[in-house]
């Protein structure tokens, strides 16, 4: 006679683990008035989507949305590198339900050499406690910006047409070290200038004329550090540092 003993356990075993299945469930997610949620950081960011924006030694820039019901006056984002001490920002535009906003950071970024990982946290939306915190936190991987010696070289050939042809290096609190507006220079001419630089972040600009072969930064051995090139009439920067690791001085 046939046994049927195999199908009962089978069935016994479905039965047992029918209610496992159900406790999986994730928690449906209920509206609340107080919400804030962190959609994005851009910067620092190794995310190929963010590479124009990249690498970066300072002012992050993160996205924020207002996820509650409520209007959002306000919100607290808390950020930095990890390994590094935290910083507060108060954001305080005014955003609708579902609204949301670039918000960029002051600081300069802290990084050690090679990978590092950036934290960016939003709470208190609107002053009030956040009822849903499972999206109020993101984390992102990036590089270091270069840091470079006190020495550098910038290089640039100029095309046939140089008008609108412009480089400007400053530092991040803005201070001015080199400037070449346009106009200053001379058609189908090579041209070059030896810098010495004091420890500090640094952001070079770089507008591209017609038939330019782009701005170079050399080493004082004469090694490309790093090629500056973009459409016509398109700036293009290049962030690095000077005298250590990003983020030591400003």
């Amino acid at each position: 006679m046939r046994s049927f003993g195999a199908v009962k356990r089978i069935l016994f075993l479905s039965i047992a683990l029918a209610p496992c299945a159900v406790l999986a469930q994730p928690k449906e997610r209920k509206p609340s008035r107080h919400d804030a949620a962190m959609v994005a950081i851009i910067v620092p960011s190794d995310d190929p989507a963010h590479a124009r924006f990249n690498p970066a030694v300072h002012e992050p820039r993160v996205v924020v949305r207002n996820a509650g019901t409520d209007f959002m006056d306000m919100v607290l984002i808390e950020y930095g590198t990890e390994g590094f001490p935290m910083r507060r920002f108060v954001h305080g535009r005014r955003l609708r339900p579902g609204q949301q906003d670039t918000v960029q950071l002051p600081h300069l970024i802290d990084a050690a050499p090679g990978l590092n990982t950036f934290i960016a946290t939003v709470s208190r939306p609107g002053g009030r406690r956040d009822r849903w915190k499972e999206d109020n936190t993101l984390r992102s991987t990036f590089t270091a910006a270069d840091a470079l010696s006190d020495r550098i070289v910038l290089q640039h050939r100029t095309g046939p047409d140089p008008a609108g042809e412009e480089i400007a290096l400053t530092t991040t609190r803005g201070r001015v070290i080199l400037n070449r507006a346009p106009g200053a220079w001379a058609a189908d001419s090579t041209y070059s200038d030896t810098l010495v630089l004091a420890e500090a972040s640094y952001v070079l600009h770089f507008r591209q004329g017609s038939s330019s072969d782009g701005l170079r930064v050399l080493g004082t051995d004469g090694r490309v550090i790093k090629q500056l090139q973009g459409p016509r009439g398109m700036p293009v920067a290049y962030q690095f540092s000077v005298g250590g690791s990003v983020g030591v001085k400003p």
